[in-house]
């Protein structure tokens, strides 16, 4: 595996990781506050993301899923409008 790690002011803000060790990446994600935001996955190998997860404080609130194959946007599949902070 492969790693980038991006820095501001000092901060990760921003991962990128090879996991198919083909030389792209195929999982980035973001940070804010020190924690994790967001985490995209490309599962397929065309070099952008099919799946999306984003967190609030750190807690896993919403998991999208790409319609990649039919060009439509993203689809909600799992979301916790009230948790634990």
């Amino acid at each position: 595996m492969a790693r980038w790690e991006h820095y501001e002011a000092g901060a990760l803000v921003r991962v990128e990781e090879d996991l198919d060790f083909d030389g792209g990446a195929d999982k980035w994600e973001t940070r804010e506050a020190g924690r994790v935001a967001t985490v995209a996955f490309d599962e397929n190998g065309d070099g952008r993301p099919e799946r999306r997860l984003v967190y609030d404080a750190g807690v896993l609130v919403v998991s999208q899923m790409s319609r990649a194959c039919i060009g439509i946007g993203w689809t909600l599949l799992d979301s916790r409008q009230d948790h634990a902070r």
